[in-house]
């Protein structure tokens, strides 16, 4: 078993390494197009730069996606449980990807429950990442319409450990 987790360890160091190189030219590439919006090209050319950027920025998602799945085979992953409020933690994905989907002329919407708990025990930070790709996903795809992040309780399985 300890062959297996060397190997899986392994290939989990590879593909970082792989990702680092790639995220780092993929974020230089983004940065260029973003400095050729400020030039005075055709709208054509602007909405060329503008889906040139955003397939970088789908190519890095799926780079990250794809180390979190090999530190998960490889058990480097462990769940952090802390109290965070999911609604403030939606409010700046919102916040976050707003200008994104408003370039695209997608409306991008969140919806709370009025039953939603104002506080929640898990792992932060993973929830986000999961929250985010999914947003990045459906703004990626999106050619015309809308977003929206619906949040409604679906069963409350409330319970207390100690």
């Amino acid at each position: 078993m300890s062959e297996l987790t060397s190997s899986l360890s392994s290939t989990t160091n590879f593909f970082e390494k792989i990702n680092e190189e790639i995220s780092a030219t993929l974020h230089v590439l983004i940065s260029k197009v973003c400095s050729l919006h400020t030039e005075n090209f055709s709208v054509a050319t602007l909405d060329q730069l503008e889906k040139a950027s955003l397939s970088a920025q789908e190519l890095t998602r799926i780079l990250n996606t794809i180390i979190q799945l090999g530190n998960l085979h490889a058990g480097n992953i462990s769940l952090q449980k802390v109290d965070f409020s999911l609604q403030h933690l939606i409010k700046s994905i919102h916040q976050q990807f707003l200008a994104i989907s408003e370039s695209k002329q997608i409306q991008f919407a969140i919806r709370f429950s009025p039953t939603l708990e104002p506080v929640f025990l898990g792992d932060k930070e993973l929830i986000h990442r999961a929250i985010s790709n999914l947003v990045q996903s459906a703004i990626f795809y999106t050619q015309k319409g809308s977003v929206c992040i619906d949040v409604d309780v679906i069963k409350n399985t409330l319970t207390h450990q100690f």
